[in-house]
């Protein structure tokens, strides 16, 4: 009998949200801070968990430079901890306020003590580092992290330039030895965008395989024998391996395993409708409204029904279940047919299913608890997969990625076509200033490095993405205004040998990521 296995690739990524002293303006309360509550911290102690339960778990995962660069920062640390101690306190007024309604404070104490658990818990046994529990989990073997670049581009539109595709990749290499301390064996590209020649740049920096979109092997020439069930090789010896079709697609919310009645609902928080009276401690000074996590209702749109966390816990199991049946039943019939060890690829958007299913973390808990039990399917990380990559069959793959349109459009319509223009223009000034300013030191090479940094930072395709979607679309085309506005104010300054050290010091602090940036990324490979 031939192996049969499944990898769960779990994908961790946040749109850079720069540090601002207002706290009304900061996207961190609205966006990373819940995801930090009910997807990332969570994951860490559901690990915890399996592992006081000798439960035996493999998962690859990708946590992006530009998160790492966040949750590292000691200043987003501490809003988040204040962050909690403002939810601890409109928790406790939430009980109170429901003495009358038990069903209703029930599900308020269980997140009063969730708040309470999770503070402990990053502040007491993380010590506020996320990463550092990672590497934990890395170390023993359980989690196996891959690299990307270090600004999720799409890189098919910069093939013609090979010298930024070269320092995205090298910047986002020494972004994951400078958060992990280890060099990462696979490559995740972003969007899963691929054009042939990307494996050339991929293999350069020692990576040895990569993810690409289902028809990225199935119109490979030649057709890969084995389909997706088996990774394959380019040319230059890096293995690709495809996304199983039927795993979560970034941006879509409509996936089966999430849309039961019995699971919380999401669109209704008590931030958005209680009396700004009962939030008055809890709002901005300017009255502007977000989401608490108090959430009272499950998904049953017919009624008013009380979310009851135990029934959805019953849910997840089943739910679990049904994912693990449905891969073991495609792998059991592409065994017959292939007579060899098969294996499945599922991509998981943490970021999407922790704003969109709150009962996520059980369910991906679940899934490795239940095929623990198993002997039909057996969860590993990626580069398990690999026995020999010289015995593997030689493809070339297709252009492909991991959008709705299986092509990228999405990130070059409409709405967001002119972000390209300017991106490409401002990468072409930064390829002629890393050649012109090859050898300079100093107050110079300072201001160039923030030029290869607010660049990066640009060349990101999370704009385009929230453009297209009209999701948060006033902020993304905000941020990518002033990226391109702060390495145009460099590229001028250099041209007139003008600099204002005060200009450049308020920028700095402005974005505090990437501290190890070097704009000779960007210098002709010799």
């Amino acid at each position: 009998m031939f192996k049969k296995s499944l990898s769960l690739v779990l994908y961790a990524h946040q749109e850079y949200m720069h540090h601002v002293d207002d706290e009304s303006h900061s996207q961190w309360h609205k966006s990373l801070f819940p995801l930090m509550t009910n997807m990332y911290i969570p994951l860490l102690q559901a690990f915890e968990n399996m592992e006081q339960d000798n439960v035996d778990f493999n998962v690859s995962m990708v946590v992006t430079p530009v998160l790492c660069s966040m949750l590292k920062d000691p200043i987003l640390q501490e809003h988040y901890i204040v962050w909690l101690d403002r939810l601890i306190e409109f928790g406790e007024a939430e009980i109170k306020r429901y003495e009358s309604q038990p069903l209703l404070k029930k599900n308020a104490e269980m997140y009063l003590d969730k708040l309470l658990d999770t503070k402990e818990y990053y502040q007491n046994i993380l010590e506020c580092d996320i990463l550092k529990k990672l590497v934990y989990f890395a170390d023993k073997k359980n989690v196996e992290l891959l690299g990307t670049t270090a600004t999720p581009l799409f890189l098919p539109h910069f093939a013609d330039f090979p010298e930024s595709i070269n320092a995205q990749i090298e910047a986002g290499l020494i972004s994951h030895k400078h958060s992990f301390g280890i060099k990462p064996d696979g490559f995740w590209l972003p969007f899963m965008g691929y054009v042939p020649g990307l494996e050339n740049y991929i293999k350069l920096y020692g990576y040895n395989y990569t993810i690409v979109d289902t028809h990225g092997l199935l119109f490979a020439k030649p057709v890969p024998k084995n389909g997706i069930f088996t990774p394959v090789r380019t040319k230059n010896n890096l293995a690709m391996f495809a996304r199983n079709y039927d795993s979560y697609l970034e941006g879509c919310n409509d996936c089966d395993f999430f849309q039961s009645d019995n699971y919380r609902c999401e669109e209704r928080d008590i931030g958005y409708e209680a009396s700004k009276e009962d939030l008055s401690e809890l709002l901005y000074a300017d009255g502007a409204r977000f989401e608490t996590g108090f959430k009272y209702w499950s998904r049953k749109s017919s009624t008013e029904q009380v979310y009851n966390p135990e029934v959805a816990s019953q849910q997840v199991q089943i739910d679990a279940e049904t994912f693990l049946n449905k891969n073991a039943k495609k792998l059991e019939e592409a065994e017959k047919i292939c007579n060899t060890n098969v294996s499945l690829i599922d991509t998981l958007y943490l970021q999407d299913l922790g704003r969109n299913w709150y009962e996520s973390v059980e369910w991906i808990e679940q899934i490795f608890r239940q095929a623990n039990k198993r002997e039909d399917i057996q969860i590993e990380k990626v580069s398990s997969l690999i026995n020999n990559p010289y015995t593997l069959q030689e493809v070339k793959p297709s252009i492909s990625a991991a959008t709705p349109s299986g092509y990228g459009q999405e990130l070059l319509d409409n709405s967001n076509s002119w972000m390209l223009f300017y991106v490409r223009k401002a990468t072409e000034r930064m390829l002629d200033l890393a050649v012109r300013f090859d050898e300079n030191t100093g107050l110079k090479a300072r201001i160039l490095d923030l030029a290869a940094k607010e660049l990066m930072l640009a060349q990101s395709s999370d704009w385009a993405k929230l453009v297209h979607l009209e999701s948060n679309a006033d902020f993304a085309d905000e941020r990518f205004r002033m990226c391109i506005k702060n390495f145009t104010t460099v590229y001028e300054s250099l041209g007139a040998n003008q600099m204002s050290t005060a200009w450049l010091t308020e920028i700095e602090k402005q974005d505090m990521l990437f501290e190890w940036m070097n704009y000779r990324f960007f210098s002709p490979k010799r």
